[in-house]
């Protein structure tokens, strides 16, 4: 009879001590999440998994401004954030949410910071996204052109006073075709002029914009193209203005 009551005795000692044990692991593990700037291009966010947790809704907060929902009812564990190129300090805040709505935990993550960004850096991304999009439809990519880049940037200043293939002295933009003595065959120019929101990607803006106008994307995937040139001016209007020179020659 002692030895039945003793060990009834010692079973719900080690009851209470397993189930100590868990409610300790379970109110000591940390929701974490971590935000990573890949190749100074866009930052990959990872969070920990919450128990009971059925979605997660992620914000993002740029400089002193305030968290910005960017992605609602996320089920996974991992997001990419690409439209923050070029920003500076750069942080994400996870909540995560029962399947009823209820709010169940919430992590913040450190501040992130690019590197500085320079123009020529958005105007490369452009090329990348074209060279992309060329080689998603089996096209040949483009080559920069020193040359070609010239002659957008003097476009792309032209631009700012009258926003038109035609330049501002009235000539037609043909006659921009002949520069440093060489000839170009197929040549094409697209142009843009835009205001970019505080959690916008320049460079996949301007591509997105051109890639959605049927003109401007006809330009970019013209098979006879090899080479491309590109610039990118931010104007005191507060405007960035973009010029996309394309050739054969």
């Amino acid at each position: 009879m002692k030895s039945k009551k003793m060990f009834v005795i010692i079973l719900s000692i080690c009851l209470m001590i397993c189930n100590f044990s868990s409610i300790s692991v379970y109110a000591s593990s940390k929701f974490k999440v971590t935000s990573v700037l890949v190749a100074n291009y866009y930052i990959k966010i990872k969070h920990s998994k919450v128990s009971k947790a059925n979605y997660y809704n992620i914000y993002r907060k740029l400089g002193s401004a305030k968290y910005k929902k960017i992605k609602s009812k996320n089920k996974k564990t991992t997001y990419t954030d690409y439209k923050v190129y070029g920003k500076n300090k750069v942080k994400y805040k996870v909540i995560a949410y029962s399947k009823s709505g209820k709010k169940l935990k919430t992590a913040t993550s450190k501040a992130v910071t690019f590197n500085k960004v320079s123009n020529n850096d958005f105007e490369k991304k452009v090329v990348d996204y074209i060279n992309n999009y060329r080689s998603m439809s089996e096209l040949q990519t483009l080559k920069v052109s020193q040359d070609l880049n010239k002659i957008a940037k003097i476009r792309a200043k032209e631009i700012t006073k009258k926003f038109s293939h035609t330049r501002p002295d009235g000539t037609i933009r043909e006659l921009i075709k002949r520069y440093q003595n060489r000839t170009y065959h197929e040549w094409g120019e697209n142009l843009q002029n835009r205001i970019i929101g505080e959690d916008d990607n320049l460079s996949y803006e301007i591509f997105k914009a051109w890639k959605e106008s049927p003109p401007h994307n006809e330009n970019m995937l013209l098979k006879q193209h090899r080479y491309i040139g590109i610039s990118i001016i931010k104007y005191t209007d507060g405007y960035y203005y973009a010029t996309l020179i394309l050739s054969g020659f």
